[in-house]
């Protein structure tokens, strides 16, 4: 194609090669001199923090109906009031919430018998791990539905308990999109049979694609906001909370649990409540420790998120423990101050 030379800039965000600014001389030699390339350097520096920056300010928008939502005690009840705001964060077109056989539509349900044959075969493979595709026939074959996919084509697949009987699910329509390339992609393919070798394209022309029978991509963000793949250990393997109770003490316990994420805190609750504990379910550390303030006596153990938008874990923590030892202070005595044991939370323990 007549290149004579070429340099690159790299954009690198969070340490991953994002993208590539590609520089092509064609004309006679020339050299690109050390202070041109130091400039380079610099600007794509500059360009992968301000697009590490829009990254961050996008995810931080989408986390926000979480921080902001009312403090409900159930995260059943959260998902079936802000159903709009949960389908917004998802970019999704409607879903469901199965839980004890039971399935609840999230969202204006359509392409009703799409939408039944998927929820049936979710319901076999019973997934422990999320699962996420952007074309149905593709990645799940096996689907009994002899009249085909016109309308659905993605699926997000969350499962809410370690069997996978209990899931969340979301759908995306089928949306035709045009893809551009620089050049032909198959022209390789063309080359490879005649020569057995690859050659060069021959250009970069712009060549366009059309692409019919997929959803919109479900991003790394998204995925993010559900919770971390659960393991297949049964959960009566983990003494938890139990481990806290001393010989002798009662077996019941009063939880308050601070979980910005409604998923991770429906697992956590409904595994909970099953062993006979009474559950209390804030969304942010603010709400957590107003909760404990209003009632200190009316809980045995905390269980903290630490990374929750506002208020985060160690500052609840700390308002936790500024409340016990102001409250210790006006009884006068010189027994150490009672402290409510604070155990600390991240996605994964989500699959305890």
């Amino acid at each position: 194609m007549g290149v004579r030379a070429s340099m690159s800039i790299s954009l690198m965000v969070e340490n991953k090669l994002w993208g590539l600014i590609s520089c092509h001389n064609y004309g006679s030699e020339a050299r690109v001199s050390l202070p041109v390339r130091e400039l380079c350097r610099s600007l794509g520096e500059t360009c992968s923090t301000h697009i590490e920056k829009l990254l961050y300010s996008a995810r931080i928008k989408v986390r926000k109906p979480l921080s902001a939502a009312p403090k409900k005690t159930s995260p059943t009840a959260f998902i079936n009031a802000s159903s709009s705001d949960l389908l917004n964060m998802f970019d999704a077109d409607f879903g469901f919430l199965a839980i004890k056989g039971e399935a609840r539509t999230i969202g204006k349900l359509t392409a009703y018998n799409e939408a039944i044959a998927l929820l049936q075969y979710i319901r076999q493979r019973s997934f422990t791990q999320i699962f996420a595709t952007q074309n149905v026939k593709k990645d799940c074959p096996t689907i009994d539905f002899p009249t085909g996919f016109s309308v659905l084509s993605g699926m997000l697949v969350v499962p809410l308990a370690l069997d996978g009987i209990d899931f969340l699910v979301f759908f995306r329509k089928s949306k035709s999109k045009e893809i551009f390339w620089a050049g032909n992609p198959h022209e390789k393919d063309l080359k490879v049979g005649q020569n057995a070798y690859l050659e060069p394209r021959s250009s970069f022309k712009r060549w366009s694609e059309q692409v019919v029978g997929t959803s919109r991509e479900w991003t790394e963000d998204q995925a993010a906001l559900t919770t971390s793949p659960l393991p297949s250990t049964p959960l009566s393997h983990y003494p938890f909370p139990e481990m806290l109770r001393p010989e002798g003490q009662k077996s019941k316990f009063n939880v308050l649990i601070a979980e910005d994420n409604p998923l991770n805190s429906r697992l956590l609750e409904t595994r909970l409540v099953k062993r006979g504990h009474n559950v209390r379910v804030t969304v942010d550390g603010q709400a957590c420790a107003d909760a404990f303030m209003r009632d200190p006596g009316g809980f045995d153990v905390v269980l903290m998120d630490l990374q929750m938008p506002l208020v985060d874990g160690s500052a609840s923590t700390r308002l936790i423990r500024a409340f016990e030892a102001e409250a210790h202070t006006k009884i006068q005595t010189e027994s150490p101050p009672n402290r409510i044991p604070i155990i600390a939370l991240r996605a994964l323990m989500a699959g305890f």
